[in-house]
């Protein structure tokens, strides 16, 4: 049977050696240590030859911390306005706000280190480690919350709002945005439309050759029934054989044709 012995802060310490002829030992409620005739159950350590059980003093337990500060769990970062202003300055500093496409993970993984550079050490020991998700999700909270802030002050008549020091960074970094977008649309948009104008020019060529050959073919058939009509009257008729030399434009020089379509536009 065990043995559970404790003292204050310690923890408990579980052995026991039972004599299957007399003893039984187990803990009392009352922490204290009894003993009675019993038969050993499958958790008890049997030993035939031993002596009466050992009852351990309070010099042998060992006194384990139940806690240790390196092992409790942190919490997670809680972003206050303080924060915010950091999160801030490293987004503008990295231009992870104006990343170009495919870049902005990697601009946030430089903003991460600005921030883990510009945050006290003191206020980082207690709060796990952020990571770049972690900044560019409130990131893009912060930002989302703003410009919803911003359409109610403008409906709102008569309301003048005092921007703070996050505020106004707020509004910067916003804006940058806004104009970095009309800038990727407008580059979107310029691309479609010379697209759009070589498709255009493509479809004018490849008509205008449509109609040539099928102008081509025409005459040969006009040409090819007047001789047969004037091969019937003499003695041997001879087949006119024409040969049918279509010209087949190469790759660069439908694109030339298509570029000078373009201009003539």
């Amino acid at each position: 049977m065990k043995i559970s012995y404790t003292t204050n802060n310690c923890t408990p310490i579980r052995n026991s050696v039972v004599d299957t002829k007399s003893y039984s030992v187990y803990s009392a409620p009352d922490g204290q240590f009894s003993h009675s005739p019993a038969t050993p159950t499958q958790n008890d350590v049997v030993n035939k030859d031993s002596q009466p059980p050992y009852a351990p003093a309070a010099s042998d337990a060992v006194c384990v911390p139940r806690s240790t500060p390196s092992l409790a769990k942190k919490k997670r970062i809680r972003f206050t306005e303080a924060w915010d202003l950091l999160l801030l300055k490293a987004v503008t500093a990295s231009d992870a706000h104006v990343a170009p496409h495919g870049k902005t993970g990697k601009r946030f993984e430089q903003a991460l280190k600005l921030f883990l550079d510009a945050a006290p050490s003191s206020q980082l020991v207690d709060i796990t480690r952020p990571v770049p998700k972690t900044l560019r999700d409130r990131f893009t909270t912060i930002v989302e919350k703003r410009r919803v802030e911003v359409r109610g002050t403008a409906a709102a008549s008569g309301i003048v709002e005092k921007r703070g020091q996050r505020e106004e960074l707020l509004d910067d970094v916003i804006l940058a945005m806004d104009e970095e977008q009309e800038r990727k649309n407008a580059l979107i948009n310029e691309r479609t439309e010379k697209e759009k104008q070589l498709n255009d020019a493509g479809e004018a060529i490849r008509a205008k050759a449509v109609t040539r050959m099928q102008k081509q073919q025409r005459e040969d058939r006009e040409e090819d029934c007047g001789a047969s009509d004037s091969d019937k009257s003499s003695p041997v008729a001879f087949k006119k054989v024409r040969k049918r030399v279509f010209s087949t434009d190469s790759d660069d020089d439908e694109k030339d044709a298509i570029q000078e379509e373009i201009k003539l536009r």
